[in-house]
């Protein structure tokens, strides 16, 4: 389940944050504007590999370090009221966030506790 995603505003609310609880046991915030910049595509076993199959690098770095081909981190938040405050954070630079964010987060601290599984 996603409490935000990323939007343009065409079709659903304008959003620069795309949130959801991840299977491994957290919360992350994909592609986190507030992160740092992080190349395109890794070296697994000698070979250049892309991050997302969908993503063709640059002619010119090949995925490995020009502003064409850097793409912002995943940021990996191990509870409720650690996502919390990174909504908080997202919003007071000024990003986009839908208003009921941070009311979910509350409620299911209270439904659920605030540690995730």
């Amino acid at each position: 389940m996603s409490y935000s995603r990323f939007s343009d505003g065409t079709y659903s609310p304008k959003c620069d944050m795309y949130l959801y609880h991840d299977v491994g046991g957290y919360i992350s915030c994909c592609c986190c504007r507030l992160a740092d910049l992080v190349p395109t595509v890794f070296t697994k076993g000698g070979k250049d590999l892309p991050i997302f199959g969908n993503i063709d690098p640059c002619d010119k770095c090949k995925g490995k370090g020009c502003k064409a081909c850097m793409m912002f981190d995943n940021i990996h938040l191990h509870s409720r009221t650690e996502a919390i405050k990174h909504v908080k954070e997202h919003i007071a630079k000024g990003h986009k966030i839908p208003k009921d964010v941070i009311k979910i987060l509350k409620q299911e601290i209270k439904k659920f506790g605030d540690e995730l599984e």
